[in-house]
């Protein structure tokens, strides 16, 4: 069955077909009933979601649909494969609400199959790394053997992650990276957890399954894969490498055991809020003027700092010059790539201890009626072994001088404060129309990407972008004035949908009022 995704949430704390244990970080739902239809609103009785208090997906359909995610019971003594809370066992107690002896919320069901009893008990629960919040469902199962004779037993519990309205959450695995094809891990190889997050180089939201932390049971595989895949095949399934994944999942599977007459085991993962997980960079831009003239330096001060628990490495801070200003000067250690300036920064340990580098510009006399950018850090993460980007926020500086119609010359005096002296001129013959391209930023792209360029001359600009093999992808155009100027792709093609990871091709034309013409090439990669 496809799914449908939830781009509207409606927080409410009970509903009569679905228990809520919640608290002022999670929100986790068990249904009470088996009701089918539409897939926002469809449930199978024992089956849970889990999103934040703020009301935000941590698994797929929370609220109201209960379905996607769900727990299967493999008896390979009957070789039987079934899931937990379908119409082959019964209930002997209904999800019902409950405390734990440490005084926790907890949800409780008890469902029975072939004399095996299987009892599902969710509960929030201390954040299983730092003890500190409770921002984490403790997901248990207990499997006994009612039986007077031996059986083997095994445990799969398979989550349909979505976070926020992401779908095809990006996932990150300990000591591995981000996860892009199906992938799996087995015996020693199982990794101490699992991040999620609903954007990659922004994330607002994560979820961390954890797998190896406090009490937690380390299963015996885990799969990182596509849901539909996970879904059609409740037990045995065989992951392609080379599949890349639009609907993330995952499945932790304990391997069948031998369990004696009236033996009992216990299973035990986390997911949840992670409180620290790995490291993470914080990157903050300021400017110091907010209304300037044209001719007025800005200082630009960017501020970085690690809040994560783990050492950051490789760091690099840039920013791209905003495109109606010129370079002054910059920080010690800068580097300049056209208009590209950064810093090496080396490594961070994990401290809330901040740093700063910095730069000014100068406001080119006759550009825009505003100057704004923001700044970026990539930097390789230690715990999680990947290489992760983090944006600041946008700062913007709006120009109080209109427009001017005639060329300036401006005179800067070096005081505190710049002041100038402005006087106009007849317009000069024009100069010939010359583009040139200066680059892209960021290269490679993962939500957006500017096409950097400058021109002598004001003029019509049409950018088309094409696949490798040469199909037409998108195509944009604007009118820019002279100067350094860029133009934004928002990675989507012509029909509005996100294109795939990949190289493509960009032209760039230019055309003046005057016929005048000419036109550059250039590549941009596209990362999910």
């Amino acid at each position: 069955m496809g799914k449908i995704k939830v781009f509207f949430i409606f927080y409410v704390l009970i509903f009569t077909n679905s228990y809520s244990i919640f608290n002022s970080f999670l929100d986790c739902r068990v249904a009470t009933v088996t009701q089918s239809g539409n897939p926002q609103t469809q449930k199978y009785k024992g089956r849970f979601v889990i999103g934040t208090a703020a009301g935000q997906n941590l698994l797929y359909g929370y609220p109201d649909g209960i379905w996607s995610s769900y727990t299967t019971i493999k008896i390979d003594t009957d070789s039987v494969i079934a899931i937990f809370g379908d119409d082959n066992g019964i209930f002997i107690q209904d999800p019902t609400e409950d405390y734990d002896a440490f005084g926790n919320s907890t949800n409780i069901c008890i469902w029975k199959i072939n004399n095996i009893e299987i009892t599902q008990q969710l509960t929030i629960v201390d954040n299983p790394r730092t003890g500190k919040n409770k921002d984490t469902i403790e997901i248990k199962y207990k499997i006994k053997n009612t039986r007077a004779t031996n059986v083997s037993v095994g445990l799969r519990i398979m989550l349909d992650t979505q976070l926020g309205i992401n779908d095809n959450s990006p996932m990150l695995v300990e000591g591995i990276g981000k996860i892009t094809t199906e992938k799996e891990w087995n015996g020693v190889q199982v990794p101490d957890a699992w991040l999620t997050l609903n954007d990659y180089f922004n994330p607002q939201i994560k979820a961390e399954g954890n797998l190896k932390s406090a009490l937690a049971t380390v299963p015996d595989k885990l799969i990182i894969g596509q849901w539909n895949f996970l879904n059609a095949n409740a037990w045995d399934y065989t992951v392609n490498p080379l599949y890349e994944i639009t609907d993330t999942a995952a499945g932790m599977f304990w391997n069948p055991a031998n369990f004696l007459p009236n033996e009992e085991k216990t299973y035990i993962m986390y997911y949840g809020i992670p409180d620290v997980s790995g490291a993470e960079l914080g990157l903050t831009k300021t400017v110091d003027v907010e209304l300037a003239n044209y001719g007025e330096i800005l200082s630009y001060n960017l501020i970085y700092f690690n809040t994560g628990d783990a050492d950051i490495s490789n760091l690099i801070i840039w920013d791209t010059l905003p495109w109606n200003t010129t370079f002054v000067d910059a920080s010690s250690g800068y580097n300049m790539n056209n208009n590209t300036i950064y810093w090496n920064l080396g490594a961070i340990t994990n401290t809330y201890t901040s740093y700063s580098v910095w730069f000014r510009a100068v406001i080119n006399p006759v550009q825009g009626t505003f100057v704004t950018n923001s700044a970026a850090g990539s930097y390789t993460d230690a715990y999680w072994n990947d290489m992760e980007v983090r944006y600041s926020n946008t700062v913007r500086t709006d120009i109080y001088t209109a427009t001017p119609t005639v060329t300036q010359t401006i005179t800067q005096t070096h005081t505190i404060t710049p002041t100038h002296s402005i006087t106009p001129t007849l317009t000069p013959t024009p100069p010939p129309l010359i583009l040139k391209l200066i680059g892209t930023y960021p290269n490679p792209a993962n939500l957006k990407t500017n096409i950097l360029f400058n021109l002598t001359r004001d003029a019509d600009i049409f950018v088309t972008l094409f696949t490798v093999s040469g199909e037409e992808v998108k195509k944009i155009s604007n009118h820019f004035n002279e100067g350094n100027n860029a133009i934004e792709w928002d990675l989507k093609n012509k029909s509005g949908q996100k294109v795939a990871s990949g190289v493509f091709i960009f032209k760039i034309e230019a055309k003046t009022e005057r016929n005048e013409y000419a036109k550059e090439y250039g590549k941009i990669t596209v990362v999910k």
